[in-house]
């Protein structure tokens, strides 16, 4: 399994996003990003008004996050030439969680007053991308306590021992217990997936990680390859290549 950085390029008006990801083959991966506003651009524009560029290739996902913190910053996003909302290397949700603990705040929570309509937002009761972080935003101004209740040292030991008193999600209380996600012999779109038991998988179908080892193309030319460099130039080479090692290579790719 390699991870990548990758950077998908639009047509029209040379916008941009960045992303990382997780894949057999990334040279084969049709996977065009889960940004709000790539999204968007994609279903206005068509996909083929679209480019990926695979950006370099890592053995961790560490080494891609790193590289994807470097490329998505504060000021790159500032521009307005990318399509990324936050900083690159956490995903989606690191402006929440870099907050400590007790300060985080309670989604599910929040998500559940709006829901119940004990409180209201933006004059909706609706729970969507679009509200979410005005919601959040307000909540915790106006309503503290119920944003952090469920973060204290105390409620979280109660959850946890509950949780494991009941065998919450274990096993048959798990609602994918004895399933797999599923996709046609012949789909070239993981997203046309479906859910069956295990043991009743009907036929024409494979489990997703039979589809994903089906396509891992040995042959192809960046197979088992990632990008290294000597300060100065870029080689992409196999990583057992001896190069590496007599030339004193830093296994990055200098953009």
């Amino acid at each position: 399994m390699s991870y990548y950085v990758y950077k998908i390029t639009n047509l029209h008006n040379g916008k941009y996003y960045i992303g990382k990801r997780k894949h057999n083959d990334p040279y084969n991966d049709k996977y065009m990003g889960s940004g709000k506003l790539i999204k968007l651009a994609i279903e206005k524009y068509g996909i083929s008004s679209f480019t990926k560029e695979i950006l370099e290739i890592f053995d961790t996902n560490d080494e891609a996050a790193k590289l994807e913190a470097d490329l998505v910053t504060i000021e790159a996003i500032k521009l307005g030439n990318m399509y990324n909302l936050h900083e690159g290397g956490h995903g989606g949700f690191f402006h929440t969680s870099q907050l400590p603990v007790e300060e985080r705040p309670n989604i599910i929570k929040i998500r559940k007053m709006i829901k119940d309509g004990e409180w209201r937002c933006g004059g909706t009761n609706n729970w969507n991308d679009d509200t979410r972080e005005k919601c959040v935003a307000q909540l915790i101004k106006n309503q503290p306590d119920a944003c952090k209740a469920a973060q204290t040292e105390t409620a979280r030991k109660k959850r946890k021992d509950t949780f494991k008193q009941i065998g919450h999600q274990q096993k048959e209380k798990n609602s994918g217990y004895g399933t797999a996600w599923c996709v046609m012999i012949d789909s070239e779109d993981l997203n046309c997936r479906r859910k069956f038991k295990k043991d009743n998988i009907p036929t024409g179908w494979i489990t997703t990680t039979e589809w994903r080892q089906n396509r891992v193309k040995k042959n192809s030319s960046g197979y088992g390859k990632s990008w290294y460099n000597d300060g100065n130039k870029n080689y992409f080479l196999k990583r057992d290549d001896p190069k590496i090692n007599d030339m004193g290579l830093q296994k990055k790719r200098i953009l």
